[in-house]
């Protein structure tokens, strides 16, 4: 007899064991999950990913061109920094190295890159030259990294650990533009000079010395701006800016400097004649000791014997006769002792030059200043200095505004972005699901399918006994029915 089975037989099965399905369902999925999270590697770190859009980058560079160095991602500083920031503490040099350490930094091949390293596997069966050709291709440098931050090692929390990576990324982005972006350390020390600390000539010669600094910076600029930009709050292009400083230095400095020589006008005579005549004084102990040790070269050279070698040989390309006697040569060998001997002469006398010309001027000086006449005024020396500060403190302004707008608009026009933060510090529920999606998928189908089959055999376990019954109760009947006498006989 065929047994058939129908879905209204099936349908009450599966309602008899859904319950029981609805369990072990939510168990698997459980299990899966609890497997998964023992696994997860957001459950000890964080992540953040950075990525560099600068020149130069594509080539390994800096934004000034050395090598860039991504390890300053997790420097000391930073991460100092970072810990006040985001933890309010400030750490100790083992504390700053302890996190450092659970800090890693990887990094992958650019798109363009992997595209250079499949075109150089379809050539690897061509000749030896295009495959050589290939494999230089294959190198780059990377432009995105990813940080890691195993918190857990360090005894941190995961807020703890989101919120001290996310510190550490801004601190490290304020690091980049402060070294690589406007060099306000040329600003800070410009500001910091005050002429009224100083006597006036050195005043002179301290904001010069400044004032060349700067315009050095703004020649760099300049070289390296090949658009000549021009700044839209200032008006300025680094040539304009540099010109100014030439002008300050060869214009109003100059003019100060003139009045000084002329009038010997100083905040106190004496003390500037007791200053240059310490000045002298120690030169002349300089010039004496340098004289000591000029004497004691000039010892050595002169008692000094190179080595010499006596070389016998013939003069022509004949064979000598017999009896003809060969020619003698000595020939001084090359020595680098006796070489350095003499170098150093020759720079000890050139320093002892050099120290004479400053003695001179500095008793020049003593005399000026001895022997000046009334003339002149210091309040005009103080006038002119303060208009040259004034002019200074404006060209700083001025330098400040346009160099950090080049840098923002477009030397460094988003050098650096964060392309994946830390996270909010909370749960890592959508990295778990991520990583379970699959297994637990597969757990649950599996459940599905153990609960529709045992259905179908809760349908058909008692249909086939039922079937069997009947078969066997026809059979009986049949063997009875067989077995008895047949009334025709």
């Amino acid at each position: 007899m065929k047994l058939e089975l129908t879905l209204q037989q099936l349908i009450p099965q599966i309602r008899k064991r859904f319950a029981k399905w609805l369990i072990v369902s939510v168990v698997a999925g459980l299990l899966v999950l609890g497997l998964h999270y023992l696994s997860l590697p957001e459950r000890n770190h964080v992540v953040g990913v950075i990525n560099f859009s600068f020149p130069g980058i594509e080539s390994g560079h800096s934004p000034i061109g050395n090598r860039f160095d991504p390890d300053e991602m997790r420097h000391a500083e930073v991460i100092h920094a970072a810990g006040l920031t985001a933890m309010g503490q400030s750490y100790t040099a083992e504390g700053v190295e302890m996190i450092r350490k659970c800090i890693h930094i990887s990094s992958g091949a650019p798109v363009s890159a992997l595209s250079d390293i499949v075109d150089y596997q379809t050539t690897i069966g061509s000749d030896k030259v295009s495959m050589t050709t290939e494999v230089r291709k294959t190198s780059y440098y990377p432009t995105r990294y990813t940080l890691r931050f195993d918190y857990a090692a360090v005894g941190f929390t995961r807020s703890q650990g989101a919120a001290f990576l996310q510190a550490m990324m801004d601190e490290y982005q304020t690091r980049f533009m402060s070294e690589y972006g406007y060099n306000a350390s040329i600003e800070r020390s410009m500001r910091a000079f005050d002429y009224q600390d100083y006597d006036y000539d050195n005043a002179v010669q301290v904001l010069d010395s400044d004032l060349r600094l700067l315009g050095n910076y703004l020649n760099s600029l300049n070289a390296m701006d090949s658009a000549r930009f021009v700044s839209t709050q200032t008006g300025y292009s680094f040539a304009d800016l540099s010109d100014a400083v030439q002008t300050i230095r060869s214009e109003d400095l100059a003019r100060i400097r003139s009045y000084l020589n002329t009038y010997c006008i100083t905040r106190s005579k004496e003390e500037k004649i007791n200053f240059y005549n310490f000045k002298i004084r120690s030169v002349e102990r300089d010039i004496k000791v340098e004289q000591k040790q000029l004497e004691t070269i000039g010892e050595l050279i002169e008692n000094y014997e190179k080595t010499t070698a006596v070389i016998a040989g013939n003069t022509s390309t004949r064979p000598l006769e017999e009896g003809e006697m060969p020619v003698v040569y000595e020939v001084t060998q090359h020595s680098d002792t006796y070489d350095n001997l003499v170098s150093r002469r020759i720079s000890s006398e050139a320093r002892i030059s050099s120290m004479n010309e400053q003695l001179d001027r500095y008793k020049e000086l003593v005399k000026r200043y001895r022997d000046s006449v009334a003339g002149g005024s210091a309040e005009q020396v103080e006038t002119m200095l303060q208009e040259a500060s004034a002019k200074t403190d404006v060209l700083l302004d001025a330098a400040a505004v346009t160099a950090k707008e080049y840098y923002e608009t477009v030397r460094l026009r988003q050098p650096m972005q964060v392309l994946a933060a830390p996270g909010d510090g909370g749960f890592p529920l959508g990295a778990l699901i991520r990583s379970s999606m699959q297994d637990g998928i597969a757990a649950e189908t599996l459940v599905f399918g153990l609960w529709i089959i045992f259905s179908l055999i809760g349908v058909y376990a008692p249909e086939k006994a039922k079937t069997k019954k009947a078969a066997t109760s026809a059979a009986v009947k049949t063997e009875e029915k067989e077995g008895e006498p047949d009334g025709r006989e």
